[in-house]
């Protein structure tokens, strides 16, 4: 007896496999779209997150040794003035308000700016690009508030910073004691 052997694969068994196939495929391409918008997200959300936390950061250095901080809800403007102490002798120091020591932060065009101002009352939006610093982009909200704790006699600085751009928003609240005045 001879059997009848084929050589190659029906129109059915292709068509079947050609479905298969491609039920397979669509679910490995629409986990790796998945996966890369995750990713994309994730990535533009850490970005804010190291913006907000580098800006903190920063006025949290000048703001903790200040002896006056200002903020100005018109303008939303926060002002920073340390004042320099001198000793003398051995019981008499100096306190004086240098013009050097004065920190401006505010927000223009959803980004957050710092510069070190002599004059207070100075248009920060009439600064030169080389005397102001950038900390910050797609910045919008910032607030400070400057609160006194229920429990103690400490006055601290309340600072709210948003960002948020096209695909990502971040939130970031920090509280700063501020020197006994």
């Amino acid at each position: 007896m001879k059997q009848n052997m084929k050589d190659g694969f029906s129109l059915v068994e292709l068509m079947i496999a050609l479905a298969i196939s491609s039920i397979v495929l669509v679910g490995v391409i629409s986990i790796i779209a998945y996966g890369t918008n995750n990713m994309n997200l994730t990535k533009a959300r850490v970005a804010l997150q190291d913006q907000a936390k580098d800006a903190m950061n920063h006025i949290s250095a000048y703001t903790m040794e200040a002896s006056k901080v200002d903020w100005y809800d018109s303008k939303n403007v926060l002002l920073v003035t340390k004042d320099v102490v001198q000793n003398v002798g051995t019981d008499e120091t100096i306190t004086t308000t240098d013009p050097n020591n004065q920190y401006v932060y505010w927000i223009a065009d959803n980004k957050l700016f710092f510069a070190c101002v002599t004059d207070p009352g100075i248009d920060v939006n009439n600064l030169q690009a080389d005397q102001k610093h950038l900390l910050a982009t797609d910045v919008a909200t910032f607030v400070c508030k400057e609160e006194k704790s229920v429990s103690k006699a400490e006055k601290y600085l309340h600072m709210q910073l948003r960002l948020r751009d096209e695909k990502s928003e971040f939130n970031c609240e920090k509280d700063i004691s501020l020197r006994n005045r």
